[in-house]
């Protein structure tokens, strides 16, 4: 369902509308909270944090007891996905967080991140061009070819190059591998979308610095984007903005699936199952409403069913912790989200776990070195068969 109103656009009515909403509901969006089924506390639900940044709103709590709570969100999307009136929480829990980090209660290491795209335009504060480069220079421009400019652009995301560049590297061969002539690299590939700005609450300097990436971004008729997050910052967020991204934007999974998998011959439906589950991307599923097409992609590719992976909570696609800031706002927290996907991979029937999201790929291996976590793009890139 589409989100009725985007607060984000800088309308306080429309931001109240959606609280009264959440004041008025009897928490039906509690059970599906990543966040706080880990915690465990009624304090951590979606309705609460909603409740508690409408009361700092009005002037009826003070916002020195409130300083933490808009923080505990990944913005996976989940409680937005099963509420009735498709409230954005997400957002208005960004509005919450704006208001702290303008009270000076934020963090240090939520300032830290505002600081570092200062620095050098990402979360990371150094250049990640030479880092893209040095992993995905099969992808760049010849400089004799005019079809160059006709090629789709790929946007590999800081968060990718800095903290998983084995998804960037793995989706060069890929690209490599089945001859996929209409993918390039630039600088522009290195860029951030911004998002951690916006997770940071510095809502102003998200709209600056998305203005900027759009105006680069618009020059291209086509971008692939390897982070999923960052393609709904591009889909949702800029727009929500009041920035204009005159581009297609395609996820890599969307694209691949595009290239090698959608006008082929059916071979009809997997007969076997495979040795890996997939953790499904938070904001391909919830954010961009495109459920299931990582799980299409990668069954076609491997001719393989991935398993199941049951969360402790029930919830097959709970949130492993990796976004929305988490992992420094509330560490222990994002550990035990991760540890949650790790305990279900024990208790099933796979012997690895994957997911198309660099984001989480880096964090499950942070939290679980010795588990057999791999990018599902390294899968691809090493599968055998052809597609």
């Amino acid at each position: 369902m589409k989100r009725p109103l985007p607060i984000l656009s800088g309308d306080s009515h429309q931001e109240d509308q959606q609280i009264d909403i959440c004041m008025t509901c009897p928490k039906l969006c509690r059970w599906a909270c990543p966040v706080a089924e880990s915690e465990g506390r009624e304090t951590s639900t979606p309705w609460n944090l909603v409740n508690a940044s409408g009361f700092v709103k009005r002037g009826w709590s003070k916002i020195e007891d409130y300083a933490e709570l808009p923080f505990l969100c990944t913005h996976c999307g989940a409680c937005s996905d099963v509420c009735l009136h498709s409230n954005d929480v997400p957002a208005i829990l960004t509005l919450g967080r704006a208001r702290v980090l303008d009270a000076g209660l934020a963090s240090p290491k939520v300032v830290e991140v505002r600081d570092k795209f200062a620095i050098n335009g990402n979360p990371y504060g150094r250049d990640l061009v030479p880092e893209l480069m040095g992993h995905a220079d099969s992808l760049l421009p010849s400089t004799t070819s005019r079809d160059d400019e006709n090629k789709s652009l790929y946007f590999a995301g800081c968060s990718a190059i800095a903290e998983q560049p084995e998804s960037v590297s793995a989706f060069a061969r890929v690209v490599s591998k089945y001859g996929l002539q209409s993918v390039k690299v630039s600088e522009l590939s290195a860029q951030c979308c911004g998002l951690p700005l916006l997770w940071a609450g510095d809502v102003d300097s998200f709209r600056e610095h998305a203005t900027r990436v759009a105006a680069k971004l618009s020059e291209e008729d086509s971008v692939i984007v390897h982070d999923s997050a960052c393609a709904h910052a591009f889909v949702e967020r800029y727009p929500e903005m009041g920035v204009t991204l005159d581009t297609k934007i395609s996820t890599v999974t969307e694209f691949l699936h595009g290239e090698l998998i959608e006008g082929r011959e059916d071979t009809g439906s997997p007969k076997k199952f495979a040795d890996f589950a997939i953790s499904e991307c938070c904001h391909t599923r919830n954010g961009l409403q495109r459920k299931g097409t990582e799980y299409a992609l990668i069954s076609s590719a491997t001719g393989s069913i991935p398993r199941e992976l049951n969360d402790l909570t029930g919830n097959m696609h709970d949130c492993c912790g990796a976004a929305g800031l988490l992992p420094i706002t509330r560490p222990n927290t994002a550990r035990e989200m991760a540890s949650a996907k790790i305990v279900a991979l024990r208790q099933s029937d796979a012997s690895r776990l994957t997911s198309f999201s660099p984001r989480c790929i880096a964090h499950l291996r942070s939290v679980a070195p010795k588990e057999k976590v791999i990018d599902a793009m390294e899968i691809l890139a090493a599968h055998t068969e052809d597609f």
